[in-house]
């Protein structure tokens, strides 16, 4: 169903108390980040595996998605044994404007991001120019902070990420890194 034109959609969970509404956002986010770890465990199996697994690009994506699917099956058991259920009932509340629109925004520009550092960036750029660029644009437009200290920070993670994969864990990062 696409609701009309200032009109949003919702899943209604019925609760009555607070704890119930706890355990519902507990179910919903369960369910979601299930999903989530699922696909991104798919994603690092089919990476190559060049030497072996401790030289596979999908080592760390594998283990992070393994590890979220272990946290949202918790959050699911821990949601359902607090007597949350979902109701697949949809109707349609009348949100507010301008802030409801940015929001959705923002993160349509963030899915855009991430889609443009794995399918562009990171085919051009060596790993830790490619990831400076994607945090400083993300940075930039999420905080609103001072320039100089999103620089600083972009480029803080990227040297350390950079470091810590391809030295210390010795995995391959994508694209030809500067560091090693």
């Amino acid at each position: 169903m696409v609701a009309p034109k200032g009109l949003q959609a919702t899943v209604v969970i019925w609760m009555n108390g607070e704890r119930e509404q706890e355990n519902a956002a507990d179910l919903v986010a369960g369910i979601i980040l299930a999903a989530l770890s699922a696909f991104v465990i798919i994603q690092a199996i089919s990476m190559p595996r060049p030497r072996g697994w401790h030289s596979a690009p999908g080592l760390l994506p594998f283990l992070l998605g393994l590890t979220l699917l272990v946290m949202s099956v918790t959050l699911v058991i821990f949601g359902l044994r607090g007597g949350a259920r979902l109701s697949l009932t949809v109707r349609v509340v009348r949100r507010g404007g301008q802030d409801s629109i940015s929001q959705w925004l923002r993160a349509l520009g963030i899915l855009g991001g991430v889609g443009i550092y794995i399918y562009v960036l990171l085919r051009w750029f060596p790993f830790e120019v490619a990831t400076f660029l994607y945090l400083l644009g993300v940075l930039g437009a999420l905080l609103r902070r001072d320039p100089l200290k999103v620089i600083l920070i972009s480029a803080g993670v990227a040297v350390v990420l950079s470091l810590l994969f391809g030295k210390v864990l010795r995995t391959l990062l994508p694209g030809a890194g500067l560091l090693f």
